[in-house]
């Protein structure tokens, strides 16, 4: 389960396997943490295509959370709606078999599509008069962009208009896009998607000469520049040498008076305490997930247009031959 609250006031919920036990806690938790808050919120539940329908007992254990006095009243004071989308028959059947257990209090509608549930919930904020910071086309296209990386049911092929997605620009602001550095074992593409929204993919092995190249070439882009945003997706490593990693933090702690954040997509062991500790002079600027969606979201609230951007870029990025699959933690 993904408590995604990125958007807020529109709350993403993305339920990844059968509500068991362990996903109602951590959409309870979400859930608990928000009611603290007492803000007025949306909710877009949504489930990856693989996640199987909850049975008879996860729905009863849903619904008895729901119905609790407490829930009900912190759901009718701040949600001003929330929408389920029910792109599958069995997921209409559970919702139907859902309804036969809980009555919502505030107004809830099941949808067929991602882009039908998210205008849903944007129309009754706009009622309530909650305040939407990036607008309603732009809550949209983020939201819509973001998941199609999980990905999940009820996404069509493409928004139904081009009006809600920025387009980007043929070359960027500060040259021609993003390019690529490489050797035997590895690769790292780099390279501007906005004016002032720097990005980086990671692939294979991070050798000392591959980051000697990646700390001159971000020498190259980071001078005479302030208050860039960063952005580095390493979830693709495979292995890092010591001295290979080393170097690329010190190139980044070198450019720190340039950045006003960075964003890190790490593997699923997340970086190590050493390299956490070489990163500490970085302090609040620095920002490490393992949440896909959560990365591109934060990158697509900065750069829009980032995934035309760089579109084609990464993914064509090869791992180089010989490269090793067996993980080093950086």
């Amino acid at each position: 389960m993904r408590f995604i609250n990125t958007w807020l006031p529109l709350i993403v919920i993305v339920r990844e396997g059968r509500l068991d036990r362990s996903e109602l806690e951590q959409m309870v938790a979400g859930f608990e943490s928000h009611f603290e808050r007492g803000e007025t919120y949306a909710v877009l539940s949504v489930a990856l295509r693989d996640a199987g329908p909850p049975d008879a007992l996860a729905r009863m254990r849903m619904a008895e959370w729901l119905n609790q006095p407490r829930v009900r009243r912190f759901s009718k004071n701040l949600c001003a709606g929330s929408a389920t989308v029910t792109a599958r028959a069995w997921e209409r059947h559970a919702m139907t078999a859902l309804s036969w257990l809980w009555v919502p209090v505030a107004p809830h509608r099941a949808v067929a599509s991602v882009v039908e549930g998210i205008g849903y919930c944007a129309d009754r904020l706009v009622d309530r008069k909650a305040w939407l910071p990036a607008g309603r086309e732009r809550l949209q296209s983020d939201i819509y962009r973001a998941l199609t990386a999980v990905p999940v049911a009820g996404l069509a092929e493409e928004l139904p208009t081009s009006k809600t997605i920025p387009q980007a620009p043929k070359n960027s602001a500060r040259g021609a896009g993003p390019e690529t550095l490489a050797d035997a074992e590895g690769q790292i593409v780099i390279g501007w998607v906005t004016e002032s929204v720097l990005w980086a993919s990671f692939h294979g092995r991070l050798s000392a000469e591959l980051a000697s190249s990646y700390a001159a070439k971000l020498e190259q882009l980071l001078s005479h520049t302030t208050r860039i945003r960063y952005f580095i997706d390493s979830s693709s490593l495979d292995s890092v040498d010591l001295a290979g990693r080393n170097a690329a933090l010190r190139a980044l702690l070198a450019h720190q008076q340039h950045l006003a954040s960075v964003v890190i997509l790490s593997w699923a062991g997340g970086v190590s305490s050493t390299a956490r500790a070489l990163l500490q002079p970085v302090g609040s600027l620095l920002q490490v997930t393992t949440d896909r969606v959560e990365f591109e979201a934060r990158l697509l609230q900065a750069a829009p247009q980032a995934r035309e951007a760089i579109e084609g870029l990464d993914t064509a990025a090869a791992r180089p031959p010989g490269a090793t699959s067996n993980r080093t933690e950086p």
